[in-house]
């Protein structure tokens, strides 16, 4: 299996909610971490007195390396590497706190990904990730705890985000990744649930339901690219009820990026829009969404857009604007388990998604084989975010039970 929730490269995980976990602030987690990832050590110690202060330089007594402190979990602290190689046995000593400790075992080196993992809960908070210095291998990642998540569904459990600004989530930071939240937009001047700005470069949004219902602006929507950052990516979201748009890609200067297997419903204005200013280019590749009952499905806007769109459903006939193999428009009856309930994984009826879709586990830029419920899509692949798979399939050793149906 490969999924679509990519993890960093030695992660260490803090965990977010109530008065338990590590962090109740999101801004708070992102100011700890907003340094060099890919200089970020972890090591085990034994403390010997004080305690070290956030951001106090660290000096390595026998290696003589030196050292910002970040975070010290039980036993162990994180530190961004500043000179030299820490080693085993060190005393460690804090130049501003003077506090002390023994360096035991060196748990990752040059390159750490931090890892927020939030438990289940509905909290009035916002994000803006920016000023890592992060990579393919080292990034940073907010997501659901092991067994947080939502059911793919609104109304479904999991971690929700509630905030009045300009959005929710703003993604202004390389390679960060968004993943199984739920995430609601309600002030009069916001943009979107997950806003992604210039810095975005390569960022990805996994698996998230977003909601945008404010008042004025006339961009506000879920999932909102709007500066010319590339590579970016929004796979297996839902989409809904949002003011203007579900989700908006596109930039400028020939920047390319991608949107697989979503599904938007429902928004006032379009569901999906590609988009770039006026005398730029932009480059979407845009394969097996799903969209009905928006003011329009697709639609393109401002400078000169290449549209790579493939495998796709409209309720209207926008689906096929620009050619491609696979678009089917029309599609005005998409069956849905419990729509009045918001529930749009696909019923056992539908003709109009399923077995329509295209194969992307190979794909040359982001290949992966789950949906929203993280189950293993199988067979020809369903278009948008969620893959039925018929309790008449037979059971094989690498799947669990519950791939053979939707149990919303």
């Amino acid at each position: 299996m490969t999924t679509s929730r990519r993890s960093g490269t030695n992660e260490h995980i803090s965990t977010y909610g109530g008065v338990t976990k590590e962090y109740t602030a999101l801004a708070t987690w992102e100011g700890v971490f907003d340094v060099d990832l890919t200089n970020m050590w972890k090591v085990a110690i034994t403390p010997i007195a004080g305690t070290f202060q956030l951001n106090e330089t660290l000096t390595f007594v026998g290696s003589g390396a030196t050292g910002t402190f970040i975070e010290n979990p039980t036993g162990t602290i994180v530190f961004v590497k500043t000179a030299g190689t820490p080693a085993v046995n060190d005393t460690i000593t804090g130049g501003t706190s003077l506090a002390t400790a023994t360096l035991n075992s060196i748990t990752f080196q040059n390159g750490v990904s931090p890892v927020l993992e939030c438990y289940t809960g509905s909290y009035a908070d916002a994000i803006t990730m920016a000023g890592t210095t992060a990579n393919a291998t080292y990034f940073r990642i907010i997501r659901p705890a092991p067994g947080n998540s939502h059911n793919g569904t609104p109304g479904g459990g999991g971690v929700v985000f509630t905030d009045n600004s300009v959005g929710t989530i703003v993604a202004a930071e390389a390679y960060c990744s968004i993943q199984d939240l739920i995430l609601t937009e309600s002030k009069s001047l916001a943009v979107g649930t997950v806003w992604c700005i210039t810095g975005a470069a390569n960022a990805s949004y996994i698996g998230n339901i977003c909601k945008s219902t404010n008042a004025d602006i006339g961009d506000a929507g879920g999932i909102f690219v709007s500066h010319p950052s590339t590579g970016q990516k929004a796979i297996n979201n839902l989409c809904y009820e949002c003011k203007t748009q579900g989700i908006q890609t596109g930039g400028r200067n020939s920047i390319t990026n991608y949107v697989y297997n979503n599904t938007v419903i429902n928004c006032g204005t379009y569901g999906i829009r590609f988009q770039t200013n006026t005398g730029t280019t932009g480059v979407v590749v845009s394969t097996n969404n799903l969209c009905t009952g928006n003011g329009t499905d697709f639609a393109v806007f401002g400078g000169t857009m290449t549209i790579t769109q493939t495998y796709c459903v409209s309720y209207d006939a926008t689906a096929d604007d620009w050619g491609g193999a696979g678009n089917h428009t029309g599609h005005t009856a998409v069956g849905y388990v419990d729509a009045a309930n918001d529930n749009w994984h696909l019923a056992n009826t539908d003709t109009q998604a399923i077995d329509l879709g295209t194969d992307l586990s190979a794909d040359g830029v982001f290949a992966f084989d789950d949906d929203i419920d993280k189950e293993t899509r199988i067979g020809t692949w369903d278009i948008g975010f969620d893959e039925y798979i018929s309790t008449a399939v037979a059971l094989s050793p690498t799947m669990s039970g519950n791939k053979f149906w939707n149990p919303m």
